[in-house]
């Protein structure tokens, strides 16, 4: 299972009222560094801690990659209503 099948789900649970998709924009194999683009909608979009802290609640029980809490950014939000 790749990082869209495993996360997307703790997102739409997480955020049941806005979340709109997770897709991966860039994979690097070999490395540690993916970047994937979160798209919510409406007016209840979740700061950036809340969506870090999806990421690093579901870090233990993420087998396929790991996910290393240190290195997670969030470059931007934007709302797409």
């Amino acid at each position: 299972m790749g990082a869209a099948s495993l996360l997307e789900p703790r997102y739409q649970n997480e955020f049941q009222s806005s979340f709109k998709s997770l897709d991966v924009v860039e994979f690097r194999s070999g490395s540690v560094y993916n970047t994937l683009c979160l798209t919510f909608q409406g007016s209840s979009v979740p700061s950036r801690t809340q969506i870090v802290n999806v990421l690093l609640n579901a870090a233990s029980s993420v087998t396929n990659f790991d996910i290393e809490g240190s290195s997670i950014t969030v470059d931007s939000i934007c709302k797409k209503y």
